[in-house]
């Protein structure tokens, strides 16, 4: 059913190693997901207000989840170029996976 709680519910996922290639880190570490939901049932995605919400909301998940910010102060231009490569990887994933073309249109453009 399209208008399900689950399918209103993006989650914005990245895997710290594979995505984002954060050298160092324990082998058990390979396995560690970061996860962060993100709730759109309040929004009308035929609208363009709505798309532009869902992405508002989107773009500060991935922050949250790749570390942006927090990995950016320290001047470490190899952290900083992990987190933007996380940073980018889980937004077009998250954006694919809504499943909706003005939302897609919205962040090629952007």
């Amino acid at each position: 059913m399209l208008n399900s709680k689950l399918t209103k519910t993006m989650i914005i996922s990245s895997v710290l190693i594979a995505s984002c290639g954060i050298a160092g880190m324990a082998s058990a570490a390979l396995s560690e997901v970061q996860n962060k939901a993100v709730g759109y049932s309040d929004l009308d995605l035929s609208q363009q207000a709505g798309q532009e919400a869902l992405y508002q909301r989107l773009k500060q998940a991935t922050k949250n989840v790749c570390g942006a910010g927090s990995q950016l102060k320290g001047g470490d231009l190899s952290a900083a170029t992990n987190v933007r490569k996380c940073y980018r990887a889980s937004l077009n994933d998250a954006v694919k996976n809504v499943g909706n073309k003005p939302l897609e249109e919205l962040h090629q453009s952007s």
